[in-house]
């Protein structure tokens, strides 16, 4: 996994932390943070390098010439697209839907064939549909870290910053007293993170 917040950026700009003692179980929270944040979006945030995904040959993501790729996931990037006959559909002979990706709309979400190109999707050449046509590109919301908004890396901070508190307190589930000076760790993530995270959700999550 590459990490879209190092651990020189987590402590010169969120903790002020001097020294390498730590950096170790820095670097594990980190990775931590950053996978549990892709499990709680139900998205992978940081895609940087290709991965390929399968689609069945008359499957509910096909439509006569529109390939849903949404149904899979974001993909920031598309590589290569090979139909079921294992001929190439070039870029030029397709369409996708948004035509321009933002920090908002960071993903195609569909594909679809142009009519001028005289194609069409096809199943296997031995007559299979399974996974017949494949995409390869970044299954992911952004492909470089320096795409990733700011966001996201400060959620990141924050969720190991929770994990070092956590692990330095080794209090877990205690009610705040503060007029007795108690330092306490709520469970749960801090409720920024939700808030700030929250509307980035894949729609359907619970």
């Amino acid at each position: 996994m590459t990490l879209y917040v190092t651990v020189d950026e987590f402590k010169e700009q969120y903790k002020d932390i001097e020294g390498n003692a730590d950096d170790d179980f820095i670097t594990l929270a980190l990775n931590a943070a950053q996978a549990a944040l892709d499990t709680y979006l139900d998205r992978t945030v940081l895609a940087d390098a290709d991965s390929t995904e399968y689609f069945d040959y008359g499957g509910m993501e096909i439509d006569g010439r529109t390939l849903y790729l949404s149904d899979r996931g974001d993909i920031c990037e598309i590589t290569t697209v090979t139909n079921g006959d294992a001929v190439v559909v070039a870029s030029s002979e397709y369409s996708l839907f948004p035509a321009t990706l933002s920090s908002r709309r960071p993903s195609y979400q569909k594909l679809t064939i142009l009519h001028s190109s005289g194609k069409a999707w096809e199943g296997k050449t031995n007559g299979d549909i399974e996974q017949a046509i494949t995409v390869l590109g970044k299954w992911g919301m952004f492909s470089t870290v320096a795409d990733v908004p700011h966001d996201f890396k400060l959620s990141v901070m924050e969720l190991t910053s929770f994990t070092l508190e956590k692990r330095k307190s080794q209090i877990f589930d205690t009610v705040a007293i503060p007029d007795a000076g108690v330092v306490t760790i709520p469970s749960g993530w801090p409720a920024t993170v939700t808030a700030r995270m929250a509307p980035y959700r894949r729609l359907g999550v619970a």
